[in-house]
């Protein structure tokens, strides 16, 4: 009788260290919690992917047409969501997911002495209209001249727009339309030409606008920084 009821103990301490190890009691728990609560947890509501928010507004708003999505934050596609294949109508409505402002900054990634890139440029290119200005944020610097350049296939540099400049200050204007860089998939270097080297301790930020003003939008629905609009004509 021991030996039996020691052997059901151990089968329970077993089954228990196992159940620990393989998040048993988290998965039977995900399995009964609510499926969009799920989605939330795992997606985000308005963060991220957003796709919670995107349910939402499926939910609510009964689409007639595939609106437009513009996530502002890069993020693996987030149609499947919403789509659906039988709207074949274009659709005059657009989403508006981790909306950054009006305008907003993006770090410079050092590569080597004067030379940095803006990471990410084609899906900046995307949500951005034109880089208003660079700034330095820890030095005042005497720039004579910034080179943008894109890579081209075989990783070389393609001088596509330069800036000359004659003050030494922190803030240098650019006001550089996006449409002009034609990216594609290639990056995007900046390069300074000044008195001297700039570094990797450098703190540089260019400064973006964005695509759109939501403050000029008609807004149909909104939660914290993502929107639902009608796009004006």
């Amino acid at each position: 009788m021991k030996k039996k009821i020691f052997v059901i103990l151990l089968f329970f301490f077993l089954f228990f260290i196992l159940a620990l190890q393989t998040n048993l009691f988290k998965n039977i728990k995900l399995i009964f919690t609510n499926s969009d609560i799920r989605i939330v947890n795992q997606y985000g509501y308005c963060g991220g992917e957003s796709i919670g928010y995107l349910k939402y507004l499926k939910k609510n708003y009964k689409f007639v047409s595939n609106p437009e999505i513009i996530n502002f934050i890069h993020t693996p596609q987030v149609k499947w969501a919403i789509y659906n294949p039988k709207n074949y109508k274009k659709s005059n409505y657009a989403i508006i997911l981790n909306y950054p402002g009006k305008t907003f900054n993006k770090n410079l990634v050092f590569i080597r002495d004067n030379y940095f890139e803006i990471k990410d440029a084609y899906f900046l290119s995307t949500i951005t209209k034109q880089i208003l200005n660079i700034k330095f944020l820890n030095t005042n610097q005497d720039i004579k001249k910034l080179n943008f350049y894109k890579t081209s296939d075989q990783n070389s540099l393609i001088l596509i727009k330069e800036f000359i400049y004659n003050n030494e200050t922190r803030k240098y204007p650019v006001n550089l339309n996006i449409d002009e860089l034609d990216l594609g998939e290639h990056k995007l270097i900046v390069e300074f030409v000044g008195e001297k080297k700039i570094v990797s301790s450098e703190q540089i930020q260019i400064l973006l606008e964005s695509i759109i003003d939501i403050e000029n939008e008609n807004i149909i629905d909104s939660h914290q920084n993502c929107y639902f609009i009608k796009i004006q004509k």
